[in-house]
Formats: structure tokens, C-alpha cells, sequence
């Protein structure tokens, strides 16, 4: 199951709006669909190769993770000043206190969104995603011991969920092109249900791996 300490996962909440907030900065207009398709695929991939390497790592020494985790921040903090996008020239242009300004950006950006149809179902939608995905982790997981699976095949099942996840990421600006993104979001959760109820079904723990895939 995926856990974290609170701060990390308080730090994550804030690293992942900014990260997504200055992609469309940095990248070609003509190239954003491509970019965030990458950016889903490298997320993917390392979900994929996450839990084999960590259990890896962890048959080496119990701190080889952390400190490998560590590693990877310090790889993320020492690049990060190379990019050289002027990200925060609008926001310094206007003065004014920090927080108050802040706030008030907040506010109008949350009204914003309200606003836009599609924004707001898909607000809501990412949110029950994200909710539903912890929530498909952990009984994954239970489903598959409790028909007997080994900690290995466990992880395999898990790791194929993001076999899944990369192979729609790189078909995602495909899709884009073609199809409108409310049909597609809406799609996604009528095939999701349907999915669901074939993993209630399965009795054979690798069986779940094309399923969740």
C-alpha cells in the first residue's frame, strides 16, 4: 500500500500543482499535449519500477530505499535551477503583501474553475480517482493473498497497474486528437465499473494483471 508521512505527503500536494501549473510555462503550445502524455508516461514507469527495485534495495539493507528516495529529491533540487523560464515574473510584477495576494489568487482561481463546466467534472473526477486508485491498491492486495498469492506475484499485480497506466499516457495525445475529453472521461468511468466488477470475480490471483492492466 502506498503511505507517507504527512509532511511528505503534505510537501507532495504543493510540488504537484506547481509541477503541473509550469509545464504548460516551459513547454510549446503546440507541444503540450505530448508533454503531459510524457510527464503521465515517466509517472507510470516509475510505478512500474518502483516496487521491484525498492524491494531490491531493501533485501540489500533497510535504509537503502530512504536513502535512495533521498537521493533522487537531491537529484530534483539540484536541477531544478537550471530551468530558466521566467515563472514567476507575472506574479512579482504585481506588488502587494505575499499571503494577502495569494489568497485572493487562490480565490479567484477556485471561482474561475466553478465557472468552467468541464474544469469543474474534472476537478471532481480527479479527486475520486485518486480516492478510488488507494482505495484499488489496498484490495488488490487483499484479494490477492487471500487466494494465496506470493509477495512477489502481489507486486506484480500491482506493478500492472502501471504498465496500464503508461500504455494510456502514450496513447492519450492520440486520443486527444480525436476524440472530445468529456467522451473519453466519461468513458473511462463506465469501463472502469465494468472492470471492477470482473476483479470481484477473479479467483485466480495473476488472473487480475490483464484486468487491472
Amino acid at each position: 500500500v502506498q503511505t507517507c508521512a504527512l509532511p511528505i505527503c503534505s510537501a507532495s500536494v504543493f510540488f504537484g500543482l506547481a509541477q503541473r501549473a509550469a509545464l504548460p510555462m516551459i513547454v510549446h503550445p503546440a507541444q503540450r499535449s505530448a508533454a503531459v502524455a510524457q510527464n503521465e508516461a515517466r509517472q507510470n514507469a516509475a510505478q512500474i519500477a518502483g516496487p521491484a527495485l525498492g524491494g531490491a534495495l531493501f533485501g540489500l539493507s533497510w535504509s537503502a530505499p530512504f536513502l535512495a528516495d533521498a537521493l533522487s529529491y537531491l537529484a530534483s533540487l539540484v536541477t531544478l535551477p537550471f530551468i530558466r523560464t521566467p515563472m514567476q515574473a507575472r506574479a512579482a510584477a504585481r506588488p502587494g503583501p505575499g499571503v494577502r495576494r495569494l489568497r485572493a489568487e487562490l480565490r479567484a482561481g477556485l471561482a474561475w474553475t466553478w465557472r468552467q463546466p468541464f474544469l469543474r467534472y474534472s476537478a471532481f473526477f480527479a479527486a475520486a480517482v485518486n480516492i478510488w486508485l488507494q482505495i484499488l491498491t489496498l484490495g488488490l492486495i487483499v484479494l490477492a493473498r487471500r487466494d494465496g498469492a506470493s509477495a512477489a506475484q502481489t507486486g506484480l499485480i500491482i506493478g500492472c497497474m502501471g504498465v496500464g497506466g503508461l500504455a494510456g499516457a502514450l496513447a492519450a495525445p492520440a486520443f486527444q486528437r480525436r476524440i472530445p475529453a468529456g467522451l473519453t472521461i466519461t468513458g473511462c468511468m463506465w469501463i472502469w465499473a465494468v472492470l471492477l466488477a470482473g476483479v470481484a470475480a477473479v479467483r485466480v490471483p495473476l488472473w487480475l494483471c490483464p484486468i487491472v492492466t
